[in-house]
């Protein structure tokens, strides 16, 4: 009897801890609750706010295109209807390829390449993948700034 109060106190103790770290851990960010689903989604809206000009300017690879709403890669993580923050589409936080593709976006254009180059690498990578989104090809010298 005695060793089962101990445990009892032992786990009223322990409570407040496990709750604290059970209790969602979100920032003010303006993300929906489905950017939370898992680390990589989280990470991939994350990255699509951040880069979303650039992220108009690709093609996503994971057969969204079929829908003729998803016309680029920010139609994964955006409301194609709306340029405002805040008018997010849940499609990416389920799709490990638009998620990646984001990620590499970004990856690569911190790394100095140019448009053209995280075009053709996105191609180059993700094509197998599925179709891609009929999003207009990169004109020469063409840049932006995410």
């Amino acid at each position: 009897m005695k060793r089962v109060s101990w445990l009892v106190l032992a786990i009223l103790a322990l409570m407040p801890l496990v709750v604290a770290c059970a209790v969602d851990q979100r920032s003010d960010d303006g993300l929906p609750d489905y950017a939370y689903r898992s680390e990589s989604a989280l990470k991939g809206y994350r990255t699509a706010v951040q880069y979303r000009t650039l992220l108009k300017r690709l093609p996503c690879y994971c057969g969204c295109g079929k829908d003729p709403s998803f016309t680029n890669l920010a139609d994964c993580f955006f409301n194609s209807q709306s340029d405002k923050q805040g008018e997010f589409n849940s499609h990416a936080a389920n799709c490990a390829v638009c998620l990646e593709e984001a990620e590499d976006a970004a990856k690569w254009h911190e790394q100095g390449m140019s448009l053209a180059q995280i075009r053709q690498s996105i191609d180059d990578k993700y094509r197998e993948r599925g179709p891609a989104t009929d999003t207009p090809a990169i004109a020469p010298g063409e840049e932006i700034v995410p």
